[in-house]
């Protein structure tokens, strides 16, 4: 109901104890059908669970090579991690990364067994970013987020923007794009074919939040800081049905709301609600 009512989980997953925080990434293929990645809080977690009754029940999910450890799967609620993501078309579907391996995993069986399908040049992913395509069967993009795990590296971005159309086996880097710290996807702008694209990261190597109607191939820059603020973008979301609006969340300065380019100029509103 858009969110005005709120219902616990019949269960909590296995382990719970690990979601105290209340943190970790969750990826939802249907109404019945989620996996989550429980924050391991520093320790070590049962990794990956699999739901297919909606939260009455849960599995821990198979992987097709057996992890050493879970430590670093999600290490601590503090990090804007989002290591899972369901595909927009195919019900059932999952797609996983673990940032301490760099490895990338598919499952076609509800999140019961996770098969290898891209294996990255080790690395740690404080903030990393896994997202799928509203309407684009096994399209991801990823972006590693901020470097260091902090915001310390102002001014010396790194960090690819990258993207997979064959469910993450192969991955193409998108050029002149710089440590996103994130990025979403909203409706097509007129005349386009795909999810207009918004970001906040560095384009061409200036810093702003950028959308782009043709896959990253051009982008226009919204602003720098949103209202002015010298506050950093923690999330953003756009209009699935409307092209050109978006919301985004601050660190500490609640969130603002863009209208520009729907409505022919650029400007961001801050809600006081």
């Amino acid at each position: 109901d858009g969110g005005d009512t709120w219902t616990r989980f019949a269960a909590d997953p296995t382990g719970s104890a690990y979601l105290g925080d209340g943190a970790g990434a969750v990826a939802v293929s249907t109404p019945s059908n989620w996996v989550i990645v429980p924050d391991t809080n520093g320790q070590s977690s049962p990794g990956p669970q699999y739901t297919t009754d909606g939260g009455a029940t849960w599995n821990n999910c198979t992987f097709s090579d057996a992890m050493a450890e879970w430590y670093g799967s999600h290490l601590v609620y503090y990090l804007n991690h989002y290591c899972v993501a369901a595909d927009r078309v195919l019900a059932n579907t999952f797609y996983y990364i673990h940032g301490a391996y760099g490895k990338v995993y598919r499952s076609t069986d509800s999140g019961a067994n996770f098969t290898l399908v891209k294996n990255f040049a080790a690395s740690y992913y404080y903030h990393c970013k896994f997202k799928s395509v509203p309407g684009k069967s096994g399209h991801l993009w990823f972006t590693p987020g901020v470097s260091s795990g902090s915001f310390e590296d102002w001014g010396s971005p790194s960090g690819n923007f990258v993207r997979s159309q064959d469910g993450g086996v192969t991955w193409t880097t998108i050029s002149n794009v710089l440590e996103v710290y994130d990025f979403c996807f909203g409706f097509a702008a007129p005349g386009a074919t795909y999810p207009t694209i918004y970001l906040n990261g560095w384009v061409n190597g200036i810093y702003g939040v950028y959308y782009s109607t043709d896959e990253c191939a051009n982008f226009t820059k919204i602003s720098e800081f949103p209202m002015g603020l010298l506050d950093h973008l923690q999330c953003m979301d756009a209009h699935k049905t409307q092209f050109g609006k978006l919301i985004v969340g601050f660190s500490g300065s609640g969130w603002a709301y863009f209208d520009g380019a729907a409505e022919g100029y650029k400007r961001f509103r801050l809600n006081a609600s």
